[in-house]
């Protein structure tokens, strides 16, 4: 297991709350950390799944200001990370670059399903039929990426 700390954007928790399948991020970092503005969109979702689990997350403020003219957010996630030396979870493509600059690990919902089906956590039918329930919900991945994943589920071929 990933003994490590994270801090997330929101995206990864709204998709895994629309999957019902939290858990499976909890499986890989025992401890997350969102800044008051995730909790604060976190919040504002329909979501009682998501709405219950924000107690079980840590809300802290980034002690630096810096602008990576990203959402308030994502720029406040990023600088808590960099303060916190933890990974990044963010799916959005913008933060994701701007933390990669930086040299911060980033992990995104898809990289999460496959951590856990690396760890056996997940099965192979299990992981693909998440990754198109994902899809309905209206997450967002190129054809060329959809084929890329269902073959490394398919495979099993994952770092």
């Amino acid at each position: 297991m990933v003994k490590k700390t994270a801090v997330s954007n929101s995206t990864v928790l709204i998709f895994l709350s629309k999957l019902n399948r939290l858990d499976l991020l909890l499986n890989m970092y025992p401890a997350i950390i969102i800044p008051p503005h995730v909790k604060k969109e976190v919040l504002a979702k329909e979501d009682a799944l998501l709405q219950d689990n924000v107690s079980n997350l840590i809300v802290k403020q980034a002690k630096q200001k810096r602008n990576f003219n990203l959402g308030q957010g994502e720029t406040e996630a990023i600088i808590l990370c960099l303060e916190e030396t933890a990974d990044f979870l963010s799916d959005d493509k913008k933060a994701r670059n701007v933390a990669k600059i930086l040299k911060i690990n980033t992990v995104g919902t898809i990289g999460i399903l496959l951590w856990n089906l690396q760890k056996k956590l997940l099965n192979k039918t299990e992981c693909s039929q998440l990754v198109d329930e994902l899809i309905k919900k209206q997450y967002y991945i190129s054809t060329e990426l959809y084929v890329k994943i269902k073959s490394l589920i398919e495979n099993k071929r994952i770092a």
